[in-house]
């Protein structure tokens, strides 16, 4: 067999609805008087950094992410062309039950369709040829249409 290019997914907020469930979660905890939650990511109040903590922290948790489906449809649109598939995400510095957890969510939700699961503290130190993120919107449409073209494939965008 020859070479194959590898596509990396990143998991949480591309095929694991991370985004969802925590806003869900921040919700059910939040006290009577607090406003919504808008955003997760980026500079966060010290409250809602301390309950994001202790959300993610509970054993269980990254295990019970339901799937993204965008992020699946874009799998099995890569699957087609013949990608070597790798799940590449962040494990948290201070949760290490989540890595094992995020493994485990790969086994039971992604066996036998990728070829292997990164985990590390920085995915910048990974550089691929394709890469799916659920955190850069304007990278990712730009990678795939990279991808499209280097196969040919003429898109209208």
């Amino acid at each position: 067999m020859g070479y194959r290019p590898i596509a990396l997914f990143d998991m949480d907020g591309t095929l694991a609805d991370y985004d969802s469930k925590l806003m869900a979660d921040l919700l059910r905890i939040a006290s009577p008087g607090d406003r919504p939650v808008m955003a997760i990511y980026g500079d966060l109040p010290p409250h809602i950094e301390a309950r994001r903590h202790m959300i993610t922290s509970q054993v269980g948790w990254w295990l019970g992410l339901e799937r993204f489906k965008l992020g699946w449809d874009v799998l099995e649109l890569v699957k087609n062309f013949d990608f070597r598939i790798v799940v590449l995400t962040k494990g948290p510095a201070s949760k290490p039950s989540a890595w094992t957890e995020k493994v485990q969510w790969c086994d039971k939700h992604l066996k036998g369709m990728v070829e292997g699961i990164t985990i590390t503290h920085d995915k910048g130190l990974v550089y691929p040829i394709f890469l799916f993120s659920g955190r850069s919107a304007l990278l990712r449409h730009a990678l795939f249409m990279r991808f499209l073209w280097s196969q040919g494939v003429s898109v209208k965008t």
